[in-house]
């Protein structure tokens, strides 16, 4: 086999046992080699993995010596490293070149992660990289907003598992009765806010709590005095909409968080944001804070756009 020959000896490649292979089980390969490479930072062992129909199709390349998932980009949670997309065909009659080809892809690919020079890569395909690591994936969003700024007031109907966002409750109640018909659950909305900021965020900036969702308001043009809005509206649990504007167009991202309600030593439920005020005596912004603290979690949710934009094909090529 032409590719075993050259791994083993232009790239001093080791042959993977089945084991190692089949461990790799969602890409159906038949055999594979590891090779190591030197960065300018450390060595790094590759996996390199071929299903039944090579040289027909192409290689799989999976970086074994890495971080955790979402630290870098172009990496999926096995390791495989995202080099081409499916439409590039294979030269069948030089599969070594192939290989030799893709591994200094990979090559390249890790030195810019260690490097940092891709990050800004996760801002690009933000909607992408948001929806892999999410809360929850039975909950989603789907959102009727105007994809653009400012950070503003809208609503949301909350179901179940699926809610919907829009700007005007009208707007929210009619596309429901449109959809499912009119269903005595589809008579009102609740506040929600849509956070519009600069620019995607990186993984390492994704809410994973209520204090969370405060910094990224007081980030937002106009988001602290919209968060203040909300709180003040007293509508548990609180929806968010993450908007922002990259080279690959707006893309949302969804976040839910909820009033801290305890119960007290006779078992009945009591909500701490108010503690040392009388009911309507506490700052707002003040009371904001408490509402939007680090002990709340925030989860994080899908955000399916059924804007008429995006319905009729005016934003795919640009969503990413």
């Amino acid at each position: 086999m032409r590719a075993d020959a050259f791994l083993r000896a232009e790239c001093g490649a080791r042959r993977l046992p089945d084991s190692e292979v089949q461990s790799y089980n969602l890409h159906s390969l038949v055999a594979g080699w590891q090779v190591a490479i030197k960065t300018t930072v450390t060595v790094r062992r590759i996996d390199i993995g071929v299903d039944d129909h090579f040289p027909f199709s192409l290689p799989h390349f999976f970086l074994v010596d890495r971080p955790p998932l979402l630290t870098w980009p172009h990496i999926e949670a096995d390791g495989h490293l995202c080099l081409l997309d499916d439409t590039v065909v294979a030269k069948f009659g030089q599969p070594e070149a192939v290989i030799g080809d893709l591994l200094r892809d990979a090559f390249q690919l890790v030195r810019d992660c260690e490097s940092g020079a891709n990050q800004n890569d996760f801002r690009t395909e933000f909607y992408s990289y948001w929806n892999r690591r999410l809360s929850t994936s039975d909950e989603k969003i789907q959102s009727l907003l105007e994809p653009h700024g400012e950070s503003r007031l809208v609503h949301v109907w909350r179901g179940e598992i699926r809610s919907v966002i829009g700007e005007t409750e009208e707007d929210v109640l009619k596309w429901l009765r449109h959809k499912h018909g009119n269903q005595p659950q589809f008579k009102s909305t609740d506040p929600a806010l849509l956070l519009w900021l600069r620019e995607p965020l990186l993984p390492a900036q994704y809410p994973d709590s209520a204090a969370d969702l405060y910094r990224l308001a007081a980030e937002a043009k106009t988001g602290q005095q919209r968060l203040e809005q909300l709180a003040n509206l007293n509508s548990s649990p609180f929806y968010f909409v993450i908007g922002a504007d990259s080279t690959n167009g707006p893309s949302f991202a969804g976040v839910r968080s909820a009033r801290q309600i305890t119960p007290d030593i006779r078992g009945r439920k009591r909500d701490h944001s108010l503690d040392g005020f009388r009911p309507g005596k506490a700052p707002q912004a003040l009371l904001t804070q408490r509402l939007f603290s680090a002990n709340i979690p925030a989860s994080r949710i899908q955000v399916e756009r059924v804007d008429a934009a995006w319905i009729h094909g005016r934003d795919h090529e640009r969503q990413s």
